[in-house]
């Protein structure tokens, strides 16, 4: 074991003691593999140095895992893999076909195992992100609920039905003017609003008519904008009414907007 100074941190270093703040929160822990996300918390935190295991650490822990590098590029292809398949579910979405069964099976076999790993939110904050894209910043959302499932201790059938929710969450988007993609919609106003309040619906109604999709599912799609306080869209609701889908995809949707590049926006890091 060693002390290294954060400046001089490299992504694929090996945390050897678990790391707090000042409340006793713990912000790292042992045996956490570094990655660049990891060390800009560090730096913003004002953290000047920290414990790595050494090779002597490394041999006697019989580490008999992929290497981070090699971790991260096996999540990046598997992300981009199943990209496109997403891409062509929406598309059968927007031509009038909704292909139920792809869209679980792809959430089933594909989205479930990243948000397994342990690396899944800074995986993701590495990745380059268009929020104008609605099957990639679904499958984000996606798999930020299955994080969050897992956070939550959710039973596996639990987990599935709502990885399902967050990848569908935004299924009206295919039905309005695509420009309205990207846009802020704190900046919206008169029609452009209408239109862009009229997704949550839009959604409700394309599940709607679709057999063996659950209920969660079909008011994540129409509350994922509600809030607790009933300040969201489109019916105002407030806390008791919203399904606990709608609230854990609303905070997925609202943090992918945040950590992805938009044009005239800095994307914030996972620890901001």
């Amino acid at each position: 074991m060693r002390a290294v100074s954060v400046e001089d941190l490299q992504p694929g270093m090996v945390l050897a003691r678990t790391l707090t703040n000042e409340d006793m929160v713990v912000v790292l822990s042992s045996g956490t593999v570094i990655t660049k996300a990891h060390i800009t918390r560090l730096t913003f935190l004002n953290i000047p140095l920290v414990y790595i295991k050494d090779d002597d650490d490394l041999k006697a822990s019989y580490i008999s895992m992929p290497l981070p590098r090699q971790r991260e590029n096996a999540f990046a292809a598997a992300y981009e893999a199943v990209s496109r398949d997403a891409a062509g579910v929406f598309d059968a979405i927007r031509r009038g076909d909704f292909p139920r069964e792809k869209a679980r099976s792809l959430v089933a076999g594909s989205l479930a195992p990243l948000a397994k790993n342990s690396g899944a939110i800074d995986y993701l904050y590495d990745l380059n992100q268009l929020t104008g894209d609605v099957s990639a910043h679904s499958l984000r959302v996606s798999i930020l609920s299955g994080v969050m499932a897992k956070w939550m201790h959710m039973d596996a059938a639990e987990t599935g039905d709502l990885m399902l929710a967050g990848f569908l969450h935004d299924i009206g988007k295919t039905r309005f003017d695509q420009r309205l993609l990207g846009k802020d919609v704190e900046r919206l106003q008169g029609d452009d609003l209408e239109a862009y309040i009229k997704h949550t619906v839009d959604g409700y109604h394309i599940l709607a008519s679709a057999e063996g999709v659950s209920e969660g599912v079909k008011l994540a799609a129409m509350q994922h904008h509600e809030r607790m306080d009933g300040s969201g869209f489109p019916f105002n609701c407030m806390g008791p009414d919203i399904h606990e889908y709608a609230r854990i995809i609303a905070v997925a949707d609202i943090y992918d907007n945040m950590t992805a590049e938009r044009q005239g926006y800095v994307k914030k890091t996972p620890f901001a």
